[in-house]
């Protein structure tokens, strides 16, 4: 949709940061206007470089990739209309993502694959506000937060390997999560050991799904004075420990644990609940 205006600000970028391949570089780029888009590419053996991508207008792109190395920040942040921002950091180690979006129909994208002591965060505000964020493929002891508010907000979460945090809170009307597999409407968020979730929704019409595999699990899920809510924890190893909150109407919470040293409570305040534990 844009790949002409890409390939042009990625030019750009070569010229002031200087090569991919080299370390310590400092990537910023400011665009005002209207469908503008800004390519940040630092790969390739690149330690302790920073890419910062800023756009204020109507239907701007922001894509930055970092790979092969350790140390990394990137930072895009948009305001306006139908934006849309990825990250893509590769066989990182102890690099930080994270895309701020202030407006409608904002779209987020963060692969962390391959790496340790990672985070990546989102933060959006608006309406129709969509995340996709996973941490994959041999990926170890990383954070996910984000955090929307406004409505018909979406949250596609996955995270595999070990000693992982998830944090997600939702504020807004009809909002969705799924910690999902890979880009898929398939439920299942967390796969290794020793892993964590908070979940926590504000408004109508609100879905949690959460998978987790593995051992030494820890999932929390609130949906607090809301029509429609739906929670759903499954749970597969040991050490688990699940909670789901619920207040308002018509609310479905329902918790799966196999293995050993499960704990479940769950809490749902109003009419028509329906609640269903089944531990193993």
């Amino acid at each position: 949709m844009w790949t002409m205006n890409r390939i042009a600000a990625a030019v750009m970028l070569l010229g002031v940061a200087g090569t991919a391949a080299a370390d310590s570089n400092y990537a910023d780029v400011y665009q005002t206007g209207d469908t503008n888009s800004a390519t940040v590419d630092q790969s390739v053996n690149a330690y302790a470089n920073s890419a910062v991508i800023g756009q204020y207008g109507n239907g701007n792109g922001a894509y930055a990739q970092q790979s092969d190395a350790a140390y990394n920040y990137s930072n895009i942040y948009q305001s306006g209309d139908s934006n849309y921002a990825e990250t893509s950091q590769l066989q990182q180690n102890d690099s930080d993502a994270s895309t701020n979006q202030n407006g409608f129909y904002n779209s987020a994208v963060i692969h962390q694959w391959s790496g340790s002591n990672n985070s990546a965060t989102v933060n959006q505000s608006g309406e129709g506000n969509y995340t996709h964020l996973d941490q994959y493929y041999n990926t170890t002891n990383s954070v996910t937060t984000v955090d929307q508010n406004g409505a018909y907000n979406t949250a596609l979460l996955q995270q595999e390997g070990d000693g992982h945090t998830l944090d997600l809170d939702q504020n807004g009307i009809g909002n969705t999560v799924n910690a999902s597999s890979w880009q898929s409407a398939f439920i299942g968020g967390q796969s290794g050991q020793s892993q964590q979730a908070y979940l926590q929704q504000f408004g109508d019409g609100n879905v949690v799904n959460l998978n987790q595999n593995g051992q030494g699990h820890y999932a929390w899920v609130h949906q607090d004075y809301g029509y429609g809510n739906e929670a759903t924890i499954t749970q597969g190893g040991w050490y688990n420990n699940a909670h789901i909150g619920q207040g308002g109407n018509e609310n479905t919470a329902s918790v799966a644990q196999g293995g050993s040293y499960n704990y479940a409570n769950v809490h749902q305040y109003g009419n028509g609940n329906n609640a269903g534990v089944t531990q193993n």
